[in-house]
């Protein structure tokens, strides 16, 4: 059983803290899962995703053991969260939570693949060149 999420919608810190205090990692997606299922409006659903995005760039950012070009990759092994449910969340929002600026959240995503407009929207995703998968029926070489 998990404990309460926050009574107030609206409040980023509080949803926040629910995702990121999750004492057994694999529960903070089982907690998106059951959130977002509740979430019968887009404000809602929104906070809920990106409360949930700041707390699954935190425990990354801070506890994750790949290298900033595979970011997705850890976000989407880890979290579950996809760079696709990332489009159109503000770096801003997400940023406040997390206690460092707006600027360094974005570095970390550009590194990772993502775009970030100039108002701090995030607006794209291309994987990084050394993690993109090889195109089908490509071959490769190996020096023996």
């Amino acid at each position: 059983m998990f404990d309460d999420p926050p009574k107030q919608d609206d409040d980023m810190r509080n949803w926040f803290l629910y995702f990121r205090m999750t004492k057994h990692l694999p529960g903070m997606p089982m907690k998106f899962e059951a959130e977002m299922k509740r979430a019968k409006t887009a404000p809602r659903a929104k906070m809920v995703l990106t409360a949930y995005a700041a707390a699954a760039l935190d425990v990354v950012f801070f506890c994750g053991f790949r290298p900033n070009g595979e970011l997705s990759k850890e976000l989407q092994e880890t979290f579950g969260l996809k760079p696709a449910q990332m489009m159109m969340l503000s770096v801003h929002d997400i940023a406040a939570p997390l206690k460092v600026g707006a600027d360094k959240v974005t570095e970390r995503l550009t590194e990772g693949g993502f775009t970030v407009s100039p108002s701090g929207i995030i607006t794209g995703f291309e994987a990084p060149a050394e993690i993109r998968r090889p195109h089908a029926g490509r071959t490769f070489k190996f020096n023996s």
